[in-house]
Parts: structure tokens; C-alpha cells; sequence
């Protein structure tokens, strides 16, 4: 995640579109890493199960870069 925060900083002032649109997948992307970090850190470290409502990704979001909810129809 520190990687992550230093490229953000060092790409602020960019211009270049394709530096913008990995901005804005950057910021979209990182509660969800630091949540399966979270999550997996418990699972693993400490031997605490995860509540099944609690999961960061399931298989098929995991899979569909475009998923945002159980409710949208595939």
C-alpha cells in the first residue's frame, strides 16, 4: 500500500490521460485491497473466521471487473 501511496503522490500533477484514469482506478481499487488485506490478515494470522455478509470478493466479483452489487442482473 505505501507503493501504491508514493506513485499517487508522484503522479498528482500529471496531465496525461492515461496517468488520470489510473488515478481514479487507484483510489476506486484501494478501500478493497486494504479490506482483503484486513480480512486476510484475520483469517490467517489471528484464526478468526470472516462472517459470510463480510467477504471483500466473492468468485464472481472477483471475476467482473464492472460488479457493483448483488442486485444488479448479469
Amino acid at each position: 500500500m505505501a507503493y501504491l501511496s508514493q506513485a499517487g503522490e508522484r503522479l498528482v500533477v500529471a496531465t496525461n490521460p492515461s496517468i488520470e484514469s489510473w488515478q481514479i482506478e487507484a483510489c476506486h481499487y484501494r478501500p478493497l485491497i486494504e479490506r482483503i488485506i484486513s480480512q486476510s490478515e484475520t483469517r490467517v494470522l489471528v484464526g478468526d473466521t470472516v462472517p459470510a455478509g463480510n467477504f471483500a470478493l466473492t468468485k464472481t466479483s472477483a471475476l467482473d471487473p464492472v460488479h457493483t452489487s448483488k442486485t444488479t442482473p448479469p
